[in-house]
């Protein structure tokens, strides 16, 4: 936070707004990580402002795409939806394929968590076939596990075959958390809650991000349910 802070002030004394900008956009992410979502706002907001100023839609995309994070991780679908309705057409209209990948797979877990199954299916594979054409391999296997996930609603026992496989084949251990972690919320399995609490806690030894506390957490909680 320190060294986006010294960057903002360098940027405001030689008015430089692009770079000013970006440093208040940092701020707003790790804001978020560290789950203090009102500054998070408060950085967006601004952030997306001063890209409007000048005339950035590329950066006025991430703005917005980061506010719906803020959106979505407080519980408000609505206005997180209406963030990456945004997104995904300016990552069209930009003709951004990375963007648009990103948005579209973020859109499409919104999508699930509102039930709405055959958009998030729809999405999904649209973020799927860029991800395999820009050979992205971290959204790749986002989108991969989301199929997986989907597939679960019909097949629990088929579509947990299809991520053991995936644990297999000799994934990453950030990767490996994250499958454990889908596979206990698909199986509801204390060995698998296990070990994805085992793997977040090690990752968060390593990192500081939000994401790995909120994962602990409900993994936590999970454990004092079941005994």
């Amino acid at each position: 936070m320190k060294c986006h802070k010294e960057q903002k002030e360098i940027c405001l004394e030689i008015g430089d707004k692009s770079g000013y900008s970006k440093a208040v956009g940092n701020m707003g992410i790790l804001h978020r990580y560290q789950g203090e979502y009102s500054q998070a706002m408060t950085r967006y907001e601004e952030y997306k402002k001063i890209c409007l100023e000048l005339g950035d839609k590329s950066d006025y995309s991430r703005a917005v795409g980061n506010l719906e994070n803020v959106y979505k991780e407080q519980g408000d679908f609505p206005k997180a939806m209406e963030c990456y309705e945004e997104a995904v057409g300016l990552g069209r209209e930009l003709n951004n394929m990375t963007y648009l990948c990103e948005y579209l797979s973020v859109k499409a877990n919104l999508l699930f968590m509102q039930k709405e199954y055959d958009n998030a299916k729809s999405s999904n594979k649209e973020a799927s076939q860029i991800a395999i054409e820009l050979q992205s391999q971290d959204t790749i296997f986002s989108t991969t596990i989301f199929k997986h996930k989907l597939r679960a609603l019909e097949n629990r026992e088929e579509a947990v075959s299809k991520l053991e496989q995936m644990l297999i084949g000799g994934a990453n251990e950030e990767n490996q958390a994250t499958l454990h972690y889908e596979i206990y919320k698909i199986q509801n399995s204390e060995e698998q809650r296990q070990k994805a609490l085992e793997l977040h806690q090690k990752l968060a030894s390593k990192s500081q991000k939000f994401y790995y506390k909120k994962r602990i957490e409900e993994l936590s909680a999970n454990e004092a349910h079941a005994q």
